[in-house]
């Protein structure tokens, strides 16, 4: 079931939350009915070695704004505001200092406080849990994952699996208790002559649970699609085997973002050449397409209510398309090679300035209400009789001598009457 087309003049405004390669994050606020796009702040000092790798959004609870997560290469993880990008709640020194670049950073939510889990580049994961004294961020649970060089990880919808996807490892889905293996993915079938590509997944991105069987309240098993570096598209469902239920190729680079719809029936795929698509599942057709981006994309990230997609990539721009009509809403060009983006809450409109009533009577030095609009009253216009005709500036155009042809000049020609004699000599 597609999204419906919604009115535009009634769409609310938007914040935009963009990463750069320079560890920056450019905050972009969408005014209502896209009238406007602009790069409202900047936050974050510049450092190549501190480039950001993972955005993840923390919603707000009771009194707590929302919050956004940074990942970053250096092994940081940092926690800010979502409104003036201050520090919130900084996570335990535990998470940083590591060596190894922070890949993905998720938000699992819980009955009471939500998880994080950060995903770095060697496969280590780890879990942080809040402090009910000070608030802050301490490390709970640790383990490695069977994969050596991450690419791409995500988290199932209820919460309880991890799956991790690099070069050289299949596809694995681990549990987040413990980090045992719940799932090992196969790679697609050979082909006519035997041969079968090297593992390589570098996006993924889950899918509504599969349906529960009769009698039963857990879902069936857990269904993801996956990229690969050699440009396929797979679909996986735990429930139905190892294999993926679907194998299929699109584009001719390598696949570098994923984004499904909350409908599951549809998921957005880009590429290293700057396509960007919409498949249907699980027929794998392709059923649309977006043009513009002239780069890699990095990131594809859909609203969480509205119908709208956000692409940002090393085009340096970040677009916004809706996702049923696949229109252009916005596009903002932000001066750096993008690295992922996240959609936050929009700021609250600023407070009208109070007008002050006129005094009734004037004061010392203050002219009464009446005399003040009487003094600032527009002059009356003048009847269109009286005023005088505006004179039209003439116009004064060079001579421009031409010259004349050949055989008709004076000397061999001479007028007679309406006739023209030319002497020949």
């Amino acid at each position: 079931t597609l999204f419906p087309m919604t009115d535009v003049k009634s769409s609310p405004p938007l914040r935009v939350l963009v990463s750069d390669e320079l560890g920056q994050v450019k905050v972009v606020d969408v005014a209502a009915q896209y009238a406007t796009a602009a790069r409202s702040a900047t936050w974050g000092t510049v450092s190549a070695a501190r480039a950001i790798t993972s955005l993840a959004s923390l919603p707000g609870e009771g009194t707590r704004p929302d919050a956004l997560l940074v990942g970053q290469a250096d092994g940081e993880v940092s926690c800010l505001q979502g409104l003036n990008g201050e520090a919130a709640a900084p996570l335990q020194p535990a998470a940083s200092g590591s060596g190894e670049g922070v890949r993905s950073v998720h938000v699992v939510p819980g009955s009471g406080e939500p998880t994080i889990v950060t995903v770095s580049a060697g496969g280590c994961v780890r879990g942080f849990a809040r402090q009910p004294d000070d608030g802050a961020w301490a490390e709970a649970w640790r383990w490695q994952a069977a994969c050596k060089e991450v690419e791409c990880s995500g988290v199932d919808p209820t919460g309880r699996l991890l799956a991790v996807g690099g070069r050289g490892c299949e596809l694995r889905l681990h549990a987040l208790a413990d980090g045992g293996v719940a799932f090992a993915g196969r790679g697609g079938k050979p082909s006519r002559v035997g041969l079968v590509d090297r593992p390589w997944n570098t996006a993924l991105a889950f899918l509504p649970p599969s349906p529960a069987p009769a009698g039963e309240e857990e879902p069936a098993g857990a269904r993801l699609v996956v990229g690969t570096g050699h440009h396929r598209v797979r679909l996986y469902d735990t429930a139905a085997g190892r294999r993926p239920q679907l194998d299929v190729g699109w584009g001719e680079a390598r696949i570098t973002a994923l984004a499904s719809e909350p409908s599951g029936t549809r998921c957005w795929v880009a590429n290293g050449q700057g396509q960007i698509a919409v498949l249907e599942l699980p027929s794998g057709l392709v059923v649309g397409g977006i043009k513009g981006a002239a780069g890699s994309v990095k990131a594809l990230t859909l609203h969480p209510t509205l119908p709208i997609l956000a692409s940002a990539g090393l085009d340096r721009t970040l677009r916004l398309h809706h996702t049923a009509s696949r229109k252009l809403l916005a596009k903002v060009f932000l001066k750096s090679q993008l690295t992922g983006a996240a959609f936050a809450a929009a700021p609250p409109p600023l407070p009208e300035a109070p007008t002050l009533p006129l005094p009734a009577s004037g004061g010392p030095g203050l002219p009464s209400s009446a005399a003040f609009a009487h003094a600032v009253q527009e002059p009356a216009s003048e009847p269109e009789e009286a005023r005088p005709a505006a004179k039209r500036p003439k116009l004064i155009m060079p001579s421009i001598k031409k010259k004349p042809r050949k055989g008709t000049g004076p000397s061999s020609s001479a007028s007679l009457g309406k006739k023209r004699v030319v002497v020949r000599a």
